[in-house]
Order: C-alpha cells, then sequence, then structure tokens
C-alpha cells in the first residue's frame, strides 16, 4: 500500500475528537455510532491499526494558509508544554523536532497505532485554546490537515532527523543549526538537556557513552543533506490528509 488519505469527518461525535482513537470510542446509538464506524474503518485501512506501531514517524503540521502559529517566544514554550503533555499520556517517543515560525516538524515513535493522530489532535486544541485566549482571537490557527509519514527504512532515520533539525539553515534564519534554539539539535548534537526528547536506537548507537553520540551526531552536519534523495524516498503516507478540530469547535469546548 502506498498510501491513503483519512478524513475524521464533522459528522464524528465531539467524544471521538476527545479520546481521538478508533479503538476507545465509547459506544454510542444511531447515526453517532455509525460515523464511529465509518471513522473506525478509515482509520484502519490507512495502516494505523497495524504495521505504523514502532517506526518512526514524520510529521508535519503547518499553520492556516502558512501564516504564523508562533507570535512570540512563550508560544513556543506554550507549545512545548502541551507537547510534553502529549507524549505523556500517549507514551509516543519524540526524537526529532523544530518550531518554525508558521509550521512544525516532529520525528515521533508511536507505541500504538492510534497514538500518532491523538498526539497531535491533543497538541493542536490544547494550544490553540491558550493562543487564542491569550491574544484574545478566534478563528483557526493551524492547517486542517497535518501530514504524518512512515519511515520504515532505518538508512533515511537520522537523515530526516538532520533534515527536520536544518530547517532554520535553510530558511536562513540561522548560520547553524545549535543557534536555533526551538529544536532538538542543541540536545541531540551538543548534550543540552531536553525533557522531551527520547533518543532513537540508531543515534544511541552512533557511541558507546552521550559525548561519543553528541560527536558522530555532529559530524553528520558536516557532509551535505541530500535532499533529493530524502524527496525520492518511497515514504509510506499512514495519515497524509487528516482532518482536525476547527478552532471554532475547540473554542466551544
Amino acid at each position: 500500500m502506498t498510501g491513503v488519505a483519512v478524513w475524521l469527518s464533522w459528522s464524528t461525535p465531539h467524544r471521538f475528537w476527545n479520546k481521538c482513537t478508533h479503538a476507545v470510542c465509547p459506544p454510542a446509538s444511531g447515526t453517532g455510532n455509525r460515523s464511529q464506524g465509518r471513522t473506525r474503518r478509515a482509520i484502519q485501512s490507512a495502516g494505523l491499526r497495524s504495521g505504523s506501531s514502532g517506526y518512526a514517524h514524520h510529521i508535519v503540521q503547518r499553520g492556516h494558509n502558512r501564516a504564523a502559529c508562533f507570535f512570540g517566544e512563550e508560544d513556543y514554550q506554550t507549545y512545548r508544554h502541551w507537547l510534553g503533555e502529549a507524549l505523556a499520556n500517549t507514551g509516543a517517543a519524540l526524537h526529532a523536532y523544530v518550531l518554525m515560525t508558521n509550521h512544525v516538524h516532529l520525528l515521533v515513535t508511536p507505541k500504538a497505532a492510534e497514538d500518532i493522530p491523538q498526539l497531535v489532535i491533543t497538541i493542536g486544541r490544547r494550544y490553540v485554546q491558550t493562543i487564542n485566549k491569550t491574544y484574545r482571537r478566534t478563528g483557526t490557527l493551524w492547517d486542517s490537515r497535518y501530514k504524518s509519514s512512515l519511515i520504515q527504512t532505518d538508512t533515511y532515520l537520522l537523515r530526516y532527523q538532520r533534515y527536520i533539525e536544518l530547517n532554520p539553515v535553510r530558511a536562513d534564519m540561522v548560520r547553524h543549526p545549535g543557534e536555533y534554539a526551538w529544536s532538538s539539535y542543541r540536545a541531540n548534537g551538543l548534550g543540552a538537556n531536553d525533557p522531551l526528547l527520547s533518543p532513537h536506537t540508531l543515534y544511541l548507537e552512533l557511541g558507546a557513552s552521550p559525548d561519543s553520540q553528541q560527536a558522530a551526531y555532529r559530524e553528520l552536519f558536516r557532509t551535505g543533506l541530500d535532499e533529493a534523495a530524502l524527496r525520492a524516498y518511497p515514504k509510506r503516507p499512514v495519515a497524509r490528509q487528516v482532518m482536525i478540530p476547527s478552532a471554532r469547535w475547540i473554542m466551544a469546548k
């Protein structure tokens, strides 16, 4: 299977969004029950039930119409807070991330197949609630769809990790990834403490100690990143188009 688009429709009961999993939705009656059944089958057909847990996923979430979703330093801290809460609740492991002005990249390995949609929707809901309250704004903040691609080949995992952490360099925001405060590079490459991160096995295999792992990781950044090869890599999009709740619904909760 090369990829299936998954749509969580507005007819899906709100409690589905609160739980955000095809496995634990409480039973319902009438049209809600039929809607839940359709949603479960859609997620299962996309491969979210089997074959996606235990593998790293590259998640990209963008601001609505590519507009900014971070407006000040405290907003990045707020996002990190809700990201940490979502990771703790799902048990998913975060290996790399970058928070850009108008989008976010995450490299995550879920424990269970439903962890990815639960993670993204939980962060999106909580973060938008906080931002709308802080700035006295209404309306949507995130694009209604996020991308989640399964990285099944170990050869490419550290390349994608570098790709994520080099985003600020490619955007001409900094000259070196270590200069950017809102990414995982300072932890992975320089040994800074970041409680959000859980190093991937491939990262740990870079050396026998944290110092040697960081040195080997920094060495990877001395060579150019073959972005054409990454684009050509046959990723498996397990949730390429997944609807997330709008800000209007979020503010109503």
